[in-house]
């Protein structure tokens, strides 16, 4: 499943992409001046596309019974590139 929120261009941001590739619901945050701010839960298989500043991270939270795990991930990292793009819309369509 796709989680494509209203994406409204600005300056400055790139377009992101993570996936949860792990078999748990994780947490992220992502919290920066000029990009805003969202926590969304992300569903195992589950991707989401968003925007941000290159120099902002994506902070995923993960958790099991006996676990719990923080990463941060630099949005550089994330840049959605256009043949990902494409896909992810080829999906929605």
């Amino acid at each position: 499943m796709l989680t494509l929120p209203f994406v409204d261009r600005q300056p400055n941001q790139i377009l992101c992409y993570y996936t949860n590739c792990t078999q748990h619901p994780q947490t992220v945050r992502m919290n920066h001046a000029s990009s805003g701010c969202f926590e969304r839960v992300v569903q195992p298989q589950q991707s989401i596309v968003f925007q941000a500043q290159a120099d902002c991270q994506l902070e995923v939270q993960s958790s099991t019974t006996d676990n719990f795990v923080s990463n941060n991930i630099p949005c550089d990292r994330l840049r959605a590139s256009k043949d990902i793009l494409s896909q992810l819309l080829l999906r929605v369509l």
